[in-house]
């Protein structure tokens, strides 16, 4: 099931862009390192929760600037209440954002 969603997202993203837990599908290593164009769509995606966001400024997805710049808007479209309780995650997140895009 998981490769088949892979590939749809890959092929459809603008579809899948409304469902936040699709977002997996498209962020792959592969996908992530070769900067597919089809990660455009990234910046069109729906939210996903703070922790999710936060894992995108990890080394793993090697300080892609859509990448941040999503994860930036999706911490900011929670209330600040919320994020307050990730704020020792958010700090620890930045040291991974080398060009100071995310926030």
């Amino acid at each position: 099931m998981s490769y088949c969603s892979r590939i749809l997202v890959k092929e459809q993203p603008a579809l899948a862009s409304p469902i936040p837990g699709a977002l997996k599908f498209l962020l792959t290593e592969e996908n992530v390192k070769n900067d597919v164009p089809e990660l455009v769509h990234v910046l069109n995606w729906a939210p996903v929760p703070p922790p999710t966001a936060l894992s995108l400024f990890l080394e793993k997805y090697h300080g892609h600037d859509l990448l941040l710049t999503y994860a930036g808007r999706c911490l900011r479209d929670f209330p600040a209440e919320n994020i307050l309780f990730y704020t020792p995650q958010v700090v620890q997140s930045l040291r991974f954002d080398k060009k100071g895009t995310a926030l």
